[in-house]
């Protein structure tokens, strides 16, 4: 591959990133859209390798811890009715940050 293909990669991912971060409120399913993309650009730059049963095993792995991450996550939100964002409110005029 040439080096436009990986830096116009890299400006996407940039791009999502910047605007992963930036102050304002993100509903749920636009917060999928960074790992989404990654997966899609791994799953694009996986073919090319060469899958050792070590890899292999670390992909599996990872796969299973992200599986158990969501389902604790999804159990708590269930649970306490209510996502683990608080919902924004004005700057403490006492605060720090808010001088």
């Amino acid at each position: 591959m040439d080096v436009s293909s990986y830096l116009v990669g890299a400006a996407v991912v940039s791009y999502v990133i910047v605007r992963q971060f930036t102050g304002r409120w993100v509903p749920a399913r636009r917060s999928l859209l960074l790992p989404l993309v990654l997966v899609v650009v791994g799953v694009g730059h996986a073919g090319n390798v060469h899958w050792t049963a070590l890899a292999v095993a670390v992909v599996g792995a990872d796969a299973v811890s992200l599986a158990v991450q969501f389902a604790v996550y999804n159990a708590r939100v269930a649970r306490d009715g209510r996502p683990l964002r608080r919902a924004r409110r004005r700057a403490d005029p006492r605060a720090t940050l808010a001088r």
